[in-house]
């Protein structure tokens, strides 16, 4: 199973546990949906993944900000109560290897969420060409531990060093397809033997969630 279906199934299922008595029905009447359909995404066994759509239209239903779903919100699950801000969108990571077990910090400071891994990084938007999906003065939580799904926004590093944001499409055995992220959004293709890295854009932070400084571990 992917990553980030698993962690939006999990965040969903304790939205239902926090509600008390009757929770499924509370969350199916509050997203507009029936309760026979929250079992085939969020039950015992499940049999529908929640895809991006469906995540923006739930946030958007409990009032929650964009990307909500997409992030670990429970401590068991944290190893840092903040993501490490290492470059920007136009550069890409301001280091010499993504491969380490923990991600330096540089001294450029944190997105404020909680990071489910020790590897997830965070770069500042400091370009309009990918607005209104990304807005100058945010960041974005990049995820180097989970696979794309199609519809996910990704970040690519192409050999000749060019950094780029665009929605993830399909993979197949000679490219990676994909839609730009501007008004026009072009469908396009990149050979996978000229890309040299591609991460899973997992969250858009709003510039109130930029800090200077957070706990290495989170509080019980």
């Amino acid at each position: 199973m992917s990553g980030i279906f698993k962690i939006r199934r999990d965040n969903l299922r304790r939205v239902v546990k926090k509600s008390g008595s009757g929770g499924q029905r509370k969350l199916a009447e509050a997203i507009g949906r029936a309760e026979s359909y929250l079992s085939q995404i969020i039950g015992k066994n499940p049999t529908t993944n929640i895809g991006d759509e469906l995540a923006r239209i739930i946030e958007n239903k409990l009032n929650k900000p964009e990307g909500w779903l997409d992030l670990p919100h429970d401590l068991q699950n944290v190893v840092y109560n903040g993501v490490p801000i290492v470059g920007d969108i136009e550069t890409g990571p301001l280091l010499q290897s993504l491969d380490d077990d923990v991600l330096q910090d540089l001294g450029l400071g944190y997105i404020a969420i909680p990071a489910a891994s020790k590897k997830w990084y965070g770069l500042l938007v400091n370009s309009s060409k990918y607005h209104p999906r990304m807005r100058e003065g945010e960041a974005i939580v990049v995820m180097t531990d989970i696979e794309p799904s199609s519809g996910q926004d990704v970040l690519v590093k192409d050999k000749g060093g060019e950094i780029y944001c665009v929605e993830f499409l399909k993979m197949d055995n000679n490219a990676i397809w994909y839609n730009t992220l501007d008004y026009e959004r072009k469908r396009n293709s990149i050979k996978q033997d000229n890309i040299e890295f591609i991460h899973t854009i997992g969250a858009i932070a709003q510039i109130s969630e930029l800090v200077n400084s957070v706990d290495e571990t989170p509080s019980n």
